[in-house]
């Protein structure tokens, strides 16, 4: 293969650090993190956000995984985005993937998602189709519409796995397991930690990347 003409991967240095959200989360944090490094990503690439968590998990992360680094909250923030906030001024890469300690990873979903930030212009946060390990043959989440009243809905949750719209990618409006282009990130601030309108604190910042004149996309394969 052309160099010239090869793909960024995964395996690219200074392209992809991953952000985990951590509280308390010693029953699902083990499979989190054990996913990633089976999908490629190093554990000098991943980065703790722990809430002060007092479970014992964060320590055993890094026992596990002696690269880890870890940021940790002394008290209870009470507030998802500033957690998330927390581990994302660590990233030094290009691309951060922003996820909770109870979501499993797969490689293909994480090279999916590195490819349309890569191949659409202006794209600056892709989010993954979730699924529940309790019912893995239905849709738990696939995107989000924004509704005129100003809430987002539309997920297809419950339909069959199966389903693919056409097309695959589309605008989006919610779901924080996201992969974000961090030079942008770092231009608006991240996340607002005054947010506080129910679930809908990542898509708050879905909407803030469209109003600036970028794409905030879903990517449903």
């Amino acid at each position: 293969m052309d160099p010239s003409t090869a793909k960024p991967t995964l395996d690219d240095p200074g392209l992809l650090e991953v952000v985990v959200v951590n509280f308390n989360g010693r029953e699902t944090l083990p499979g989190t993190l054990s996913a990633l490094v089976e999908a490629g990503i190093r554990p000098e690439q991943i980065i703790l956000s722990d809430d002060a968590s007092t479970d014992g998990s964060p320590e055993e992360a890094a026992r596990t995984y002696p690269g880890i680094r870890m940021v940790r909250q002394q008290r209870n923030l009470g507030s998802a985005n500033g957690v998330r906030n927390a581990g994302l001024a660590l990233v030094g890469a290009r691309y951060a993937f922003l996820t909770d300690n109870d979501i499993i990873v797969t490689r293909e979903s994480l090279q999916l998602l590195l490819q349309v930030l890569l191949s659409t212009p202006g794209a600056v946060i892709v989010t993954p189709r979730l699924v529940d390990a309790s019912q893995p043959d239905e849709i738990r989440h696939d995107g989000n519409r924004l509704h005129f009243i100003g809430l987002s809905g539309d997920s297809r949750r419950g339909l069959p796995v199966d389903y693919l719209p056409s097309p695959s990618v589309r605008p989006t409006f919610g779901g924080g397991i996201m992969m974000f282009d961090t030079r942008v990130g770092k231009r608006i601030g991240w996340m607002d930690c005054g947010y506080r309108q129910g679930w809908a604190s990542d898509a708050e910042v879905q909407l803030r990347v469209r109003a600036l004149g970028y794409e905030a996309l879903h990517e449903s394969r």
